[in-house]
């Protein structure tokens, strides 16, 4: 199946929607899916998807963002979150602080378990040696 075609049924299924991406099928059972985002989506890609037969390109498939059950809509509401994407740069910053801070922990800890193993010199007290003597 010609892929234009493809995108002109999926236009035709979920109108008003722009194309995030296309998932071609590797194996000759899969099916052609195409991801659409509606204006009012909240999510980066889009939650709307239509599989199509990859032989004959009819819609096996067809899932709009705006029908799917209330447990979908909050977990795909934590997507922001997920990525960092709620506070711009401000948060995107603060994920790599939290992300490097158990780096930043072992490396502490290490030197502090390591501080006191260290091989300490041995003072040689110079007023017992003339008492040797």
């Amino acid at each position: 199946m010609v892929l234009s075609k493809i995108l002109q049924r999926a236009e035709v299924a979920i109108p008003n929607a722009k194309t995030t991406y296309i998932r071609v099928a590797n194996k000759p059972e899969e099916a052609i899916t195409v991801a659409k985002k509606l204006s009012d989506g909240s999510s980066m890609y889009g939650q709307s998807e239509i599989s199509f037969d990859q032989y004959t390109g009819k819609a096996l498939q067809i899932v709009e963002s705006r029908s799917l059950p209330l447990g979908d809509h909050i977990l795909n509401s934590f997507e922001p979150l997920q990525y960092g994407r709620f506070g711009g740069i401000y948060s995107r910053i603060l994920y790599i602080i939290v992300g490097l801070a158990p780096m930043i922990l072992f490396v502490t800890g290490l030197v502090m378990w390591w501080e006191p193993r260290r091989i300490k010199p041995i003072n040689v007290n110079t007023s017992n040696q003339t008492d040797m003597i």
